[in-house]
């Protein structure tokens, strides 16, 4: 609701900022630039973070609803199971992952 109304308004001031520009002592224009450039650095900040937090957020649901059906699947089919993940060993090795899954 007041977004518009904030956004209209910073664009106004950053208008007349530009619109004066001539006239401002030096001092103001690098300050102006300092400024421009913090905010470019926050608004960085601000969006690597909310992707990051969706990124992890996403992650965490698709976790939280797949390791059910594996560990639902591993129970129910142990028989297959273990079999198709002991496949890679050999030997020794292969015991031991077949006495481990058990």
């Amino acid at each position: 609701k007041n977004i518009p109304y904030i956004q209209r308004e910073i664009q106004h001031v950053v208008d007349y900022a530009l619109q004066q520009r001539d006239r401002l002592p030096e001092n103001i224009s690098q300050k102006i630039n300092d400024s421009i450039e913090s905010i470019s650095g926050i608004v960085t900040d601000m969006l690597t973070n909310l992707f990051s937090y969706i990124s992890s957020f996403v992650s965490t649901m698709f976790l939280l609803i797949l390791v059910p059906f594996f560990l639902i699947y591993m129970l129910k089919d142990h028989e297959r199971f273990i079999p198709f993940i002991a496949r890679p060993f050999k030997g020794r090795t292969k015991w031991f992952v077949v006495n481990l899954s058990k």
